[in-house]
């Protein structure tokens, strides 16, 4: 077994028109779960200011640099996430999107332009970079949704999406970094993305058992440490199962999702 290499980034966007309450308390809550039950040997953490999107994109790239076959890198956020429309491309360029939308996470001091986030194209591009025999498990708490609809259906419940109140028109096509999942079923991958949402849905920031916290990391954590902990030890798929549950119960109409190519989903999260 190699070394455990997490990037954590996160930014509860304070002073902006979408301000957020959980997504530093979701770093902190994680993190010390993390360290208890896999004790990570490199842990980069990137929150407010920190994780703007310049010093996001160049912890990638280092991670890139540093992590070596056997090594498990699991890169997690906490944030707004958002839906960026583009100009139309014919279906035959690398770059089309059927819903001309670009899905990307927020980075700290997001503007709307690509530097200020990370698409999912990036992050497909980080996964192709590492070494041959590294081990990817992306941990995403944030929305990819262009509609306040379903989180106002919830009172006192936060949607992690960025609300576009200029309206701005669409990057032109030239702009536009191709969006594609981040793991394709029957190809090569060394990885596993577990989602809070689905991409037409939003995720709940709210207040849970008196905390502020994204509803997916702290039922996640829930369902981890349900029966004395048990949930470190069961396969990937059954914890994620139960997270649901709990976020259902809760109240949270959010439905979390999980890609991977292989057998990933039945090994431990962040084995």
């Amino acid at each position: 077994m190699g070394r455990r290499i997490v990037l954590y980034f996160g930014s509860n966007f304070i002073g902006t028109n979408c301000p957020l309450g959980g997504c530093l308390n979701d770093i902190d809550d994680m993190l010390a779960e993390l360290r208890d039950n896999r004790k990570p040997d490199v842990v980069v953490v990137l929150k407010g200011p920190q994780a703007n999107g310049p010093a996001v994109k160049k912890a990638l790239r280092d991670i890139v640099a540093m992590a070596k076959p056997g090594d498990h890198v699991l890169v997690a956020f906490s944030s707004h996430g958002v839906q960026i429309p583009v100009g139309p491309l014919p279906p035959t360029d690398p770059r089309f999107e059927a819903d001309r939308l670009i899905e990307a996470v927020c980075c700290d001091g997001f503007n709307w332009s690509l530097e200020t986030c990370v698409t999912d194209d990036e992050l497909a591009a980080f996964e192709r970079a590492l070494a041959p025999g590294v081990f990817v498990t992306i941990f995403a708490d944030c929305c990819h949704s262009a509609s306040l609809t379903k989180a106002m259906l919830n009172p006192g419940v936060a949607p992690r999406f960025y609300w576009d109140v200029e309206n701005r028109p669409p990057l032109p096509a030239a702009e536009a970094a191709s969006c594609r999942n981040l793991f394709h079923k029957g190809e090569a991958t060394r990885g596993i993305l577990f989602a809070a949402c689905h991409a037409n849905e939003t995720a709940d920031d709210a207040t849970i058992d008196r905390r502020r916290n994204g509803a997916f990391t702290r039922n996640v954590i829930k369902a981890l440490n349900a029966d004395g902990k048990a949930g470190w030890n069961l396969p990937a798929s059954v914890v994620f199962q139960k997270a649901e549950e709990l976020i259902h119960r809760g109240g949270s109409r959010q439905c979390p999702a999980v890609e991977w190519a292989g057998d990933e989903n039945e090994k431990p999260f962040f084995f």
